[in-house]
């Protein structure tokens, strides 16, 4: 098998400059990395944009000013969605496809005429220089290392999207992993966290349009605009390389559409195709359709053009019913799955729906909940309650936002995820600016007490991660300052040491982001497959034979990952004091590792990489049919694969364009 050199054109080497700009990777220019990324990023944003404008245009989608930088910039990261993914279903995800689908998409964009406001965006990005500081550092987000950043990278190893079901994560919506496709073929690391940050800087500006529409002045509009950069639930979030910026910035200008142009026939099918690309980035768009949906349908009672609108919704959402559909066979992958391991995922992200509570339940809960965050929600609840009773056309909003809370603390109750519902109670507590002199105070006094204690949280937890210490770092020397037993000082020693056609298990680790060959890599919240080796009847002594019948040439073992998650999540590759017996045999038996460092630990199983085996074997014990999940889909499937997904973008694009003319 290939390594990500040749993979990726021949001459990019794992953490060695890219061919494209090689002084610029010179370990003694750290400041032209950065300019290279900045400047890398303002091109894939100027390309973005421009072709989510042509889009727009074409389809005829009627889109407010304030609306179009995040309606631009969404419609086309879900263009770039779906030809990677094409491009990935048919084994073609390598530098020079990519590169020219980039191009052919800059071609198609309109750079002209757009008519967008600047000095909101302006605004926000001056609000959100803080966390611009995290985003152009190295990359070093955990969560981003095991799936914004980490399937991504997996992905230029393998050359294309294949199923991985040992990974929940590689089940989830995928627009923010297929837009840091491009910077990641290129060796632009910091690219992906530049994006999202301007993401969210798109989505505030949307936030400032939608106050000034329900009722706010110019002065408000721009408040909540710098307001929405620092929020308080949210310190730091947008600086990582994540999902929370793009979906944002899908949900803001869909939120305007549903609630303040609800007489307007055709701001329905730009709400769709909106949430469409929402639930693309995260599987909370699917409760933000259905609460948007129903408010819409209820205060315009217009269903007829909810079939207009449909063609939109699956394409927007497409990039991730579609690669699901076609890799694992369920469209709606993981929502209702039910395997051992994803209870953690439930535990960690407080979704109260898995515990059987009633609706009751969940509202009763929902004051303890919102105190747990900071000290803002509460105060701000209430001042957009007083708005909306003062501000009609506000209600929709505030409703939005009182559904939006329910549905968080029943899917998921993390900070982050609150930030829609906390940035609509912003936005209709500006609504009543124009009211009582009492009114217009309390308004200043919330938003800019937001903001403020959004800059002081950003302050406190910036130390945390170290910006300035790391930031003209690569981040494999920034990563022991800010990760968790980080194994990347391992994974560039492999590169030099393991043959190109080696494939690896990482046992512990979860970050597949920086790995250097091909591997099998179970999240935190996956149980290890060699689970099934340890608890079963096999002899220790043939684990490694099994494993080589399944292509695996070597473990990277993770001890301090081993003992930091060990107890929480099922990454040990034991259950029982038995199974935890037979595997210290079984690495007994494989003698002393072939590279330790970092408490990183890598071992060689017995024979070459692809030598036949002396000794036939029947099918492995129940359930190491996992580790064969890292095979390729066969080429018919990827032939029908690669049809679907070419032929639905121009078909569905067509269909839409046909409903809004007859709309108009």
């Amino acid at each position: 098998m290939p390594s990500r050199s040749s993979r990726l054109g021949g001459s990019i080497a794992f953490f060695t400059p890219s061919p494209v700009l090689p002084l610029l990777y010179h370990s003694h220019m750290p400041i032209l990395v950065i300019l290279a990324n900045f400047f890398s990023a303002a091109v894939m944003i100027a390309i973005l944009t421009s072709s989510g404008a042509r889009v727009r245009r074409w389809l005829r989608l009627p889109t407010g000013p304030s609306d179009r930088w995040a309606t631009d910039l969404v419609i086309g990261a879900g263009l770039c969605s779906l030809w990677i993914l094409t491009l990935g279903l048919i084994g073609l995800l390598q530098t020079a496809p990519i590169v020219a689908g980039l191009a052919a998409q800059a071609a198609i964009g309109r750079w002209r005429g757009n008519r967008r406001p600047v000095r909101p965006l302006v605004i926000a990005a001056v609000a959100g220089l803080p966390s611009l500081i995290i985003a152009a550092g190295p990359p070093h987000f955990y969560d981003a290392m095991v799936y914004h950043l980490g399937l991504p990278w997996q992905a230029l190893l393998e050359g294309g999207w294949t199923a991985h079901p040992e990974n929940l994560f590689s089940a989830f919506p995928p627009l923010a992993q297929m837009t840091a496709v491009p910077a990641l073929a290129l060796d632009l690391f910091r690219v992906p966290g530049l994006l999202h940050w301007w993401a969210w800087v798109c989505a505030a500006v949307a936030a400032g349009g939608l106050a000034r529409r329900l009722g706010g002045s110019r002065s408000i509009g721009h408040l909540v605009t710098a307001a929405a950069m620092l929020l308080p639930v949210t310190p730091l979030v947008p600086g990582f390389p994540a999902a929370e910026g793009w979906f944002l910035a899908a949900l803001v200008p869909a939120a305007g559409a549903a609630l303040t142009q609800r007489h307007r026939q055709s701001s329905l099918v730009v709400m769709l195709l909106l949430l469409g690309l929402a639930t693309a980035t995260r599987v909370q768009g699917l409760t933000w359709l259905a609460i948007l949906l129903g408010l819409r349908m209820f205060t315009s009672r217009s269903p007829v053009f909810l079939l207009r609108g449909m063609a939109l919704l699956l394409l927007g959402s497409s990039p991730w019913w579609l690669k699901n559909l076609i890799l694992l066979g369920d469209p709606l992958a993981p929502v209702f799955w039910v395997r051992e391991g994803i209870e953690t995922l439930w535990r960690d992200g407080g979704t109260l729906m898995r515990m059987g509570l009633s609706p009751t339940n969940l509202v009763e809960r929902l004051p303890n909940l919102l105190s747990r965050l900071t000290l803002a929600p509460l105060p701000t609840l209430a001042a957009a309650g007083l708005a909306a009773v003062s501000v009609r056309k506000s209600r929709p909003a505030f409703a939005a936002a009182l559904l939006g809370m329910v549905a968080w603390a029943a899917t998921g109750a993390l900070p982050q995820f609150f930030a829609p519902s906390f940035l609509l109670l912003i936005i209709v507590t500006a609504s009543c600016w124009g009211r009582e002199k009492m009114l217009r105070l309390a308004t200043v006094i919330v938003i800019g007490g937001n903001l403020a204690l959004g800059l002081a949280f950003q302050a406190r937890w910036m130390p945390l991660v170290h910006p300035l210490e790391v930031f003209g770092r690569d981040f494999i020397d920034a990563a022991p300052k800010v990760a968790p037993n980080p194994p990347f000082a391992a994974y560039r020693a492999l590169d030099q040491m393991l043959p190109p056609e080696a494939k690896i298990l990482l046992v512990a680790e979860s970050r597949v982001f920086g790995v250097p060959r091909l591997v099998i890599a179970p999240s935190q919240h996956d149980p290890s497959p060699l689970r099934h080796l340890c608890e079963g009847d096999e002899p220790p002594g043939d684990f490694a034979e099994i494993l080589g019948q399944q292509g695996i040439t070597h473990l990277v073992i993770n001890d301090g990952e081993l003992t930091r998650l060990g107890d929480n999540y099922p990454v040990a590759p034991w259950k029982t004091i038995r199974g935890e017996g037979r595997w210290r045999t079984f690495i007994r038996s494989l003698g002393p590792p072939v590279d330790e460092r970092d408490g990183v630990r890598t071992y060689r199983l017995s024979g070459q990489p692809g030598e036949a085996r002396t000794k036939k074997r029947q099918a492995g014990p129940p359930g190491s049919s996992q580790l064969s999940a890292f095979s390729r889909p066969s080429a018919a499937t990827r032939r029908r694969a690669a049809a679907v997904a070419i032929s639905i973008e121009p078909m569905a694009l067509a269909a839409a364009r046909v409903n809004m003319m007859t709309i108009w």
